[in-house]
């Protein structure tokens, strides 16, 4: 499509055209330096094109250009048009991002004060004041975007509370509706991997190892690869539980290759995670009988050793 478009970008407006000359460098030339470039010369003669801008700020992002994409998002978000909520949400996590958590919630309440019956401003606040330790306003944050709209997705974060506060059976209850509402499979096999994953903290592996390859099967047939990867990434987990680190390695080195084409700068950190984890050598595994046994001290499940806990082992908190 970038190609073709490349190809009859004459027919185009010359603001487009700069546009499709962007998309062809990025997506067809794999060029982002020639890209960033005909984005400069896009908001030099356009500064009011809110596109530019926001393609700015992703570039800038990229690169952990944290004051020039702030800027980017800043400008957007005083421009008219239906880009007020997606600026001031994008600014809102930059914020998070570089931990100024208090400008952050700033941000997804001015969002939600615009759009009161949007449920994604609502689910910011909740992810903000969950990084910020306050979960009962986490919890009340992310009831309230699901009422607002029960399939939003705000019930996988919502089920990391409840399993942080060791309610899992609140916790599997928030992340049965989650599968129950999805609205595809591809979105559902987020529920099913974090089902498993808790199954795993119980001591259910062999419960957790039937959702998983079940769970797989089906997901295969979809042809959606991200959801794939997220399974290896508890698959990775459940062999580590199971004492075999190497397929638990297999798994992991798996997981983060997919998330160096998909976030490579999140790729170093997952890695950097994984050396750790599996360094672990030592730790005593008890013996498990039937595919069970006792409930252990997880890291997940204790907010004073780094949580966000589900963001630090990096399991992925939700589908956005």
């Amino acid at each position: 499509a970038y190609t073709r478009a490349y190809e009859h970008q004459e027919k185009a407006t010359e603001r487009d055209r700069l546009l499709i000359q962007y998309n062809f460098a990025v997506y067809e030339e794999e060029d982002r330096d020639k890209g960033y470039e005909i984005l400069l010369e896009m908001k030099e003669k356009y500064p009011t094109y809110g596109a530019a801008h926001s393609l700015l700020g992703q570039y800038y992002l990229r690169k952990q250009m944290w004051d020039e994409a702030i800027e980017e998002y800043q400008i957007l978000r005083e421009l008219e048009g239906g880009s007020i909520g997606f600026a001031t949400n994008e600014l809102g996590y930059l914020y998070l991002r570089i931990g100024e958590k208090d400008k952050a919630l700033d941000m997804f309440k001015s969002y939600a004060a615009k759009l009161p019956e949007d449920a994604n401003p609502w689910d910011s606040i909740a992810e903000t004041y969950f990084h910020m330790g306050q979960l009962e306003d986490a919890i009340s944050n992310y009831r309230a975007a699901l009422e607002i709209r029960p399939d939003f997705g705000s019930g996988i974060p919502l089920s990391n509370i409840y399993a942080l506060k060791e309610d899992f059976a609140e916790a599997l209850a928030q992340i049965k509706q989650f599968i129950d509402l999805a609205p595809s499979r591809g979105i559902a096999v987020y529920g099913y991997a974090w089902k498993a994953f808790y199954c795993s903290l119980l001591g259910r592996f062999v419960e957790a190892s039937d959702i998983m390859e079940e769970t797989f099967r089906k997901s295969d047939s979809s042809g959606k690869e991200s959801p794939l990867f997220e399974l290896h990434w508890v698959k990775g987990w459940l062999a580590y539980e199971r004492g075999d680190l190497e397929l638990s390695r297999s798994y992991f080195t798996t997981y983060a290759e997919y998330m160096r084409r998909r976030r490579p700068d999140l790729a170093a950190p997952y890695k950097l995670r994984q050396s750790r984890i599996l360094a672990e050598r030592s730790r005593q595994i008890p013996v498990c009988q039937n595919g069970t046994c006792p409930l252990r001290r997880h890291k997940f499940l204790s907010w004073e050793s780094g949580y966000p806990a589900a963001a630090s082992l990096g399991l992925p908190m939700r589908h956005r």
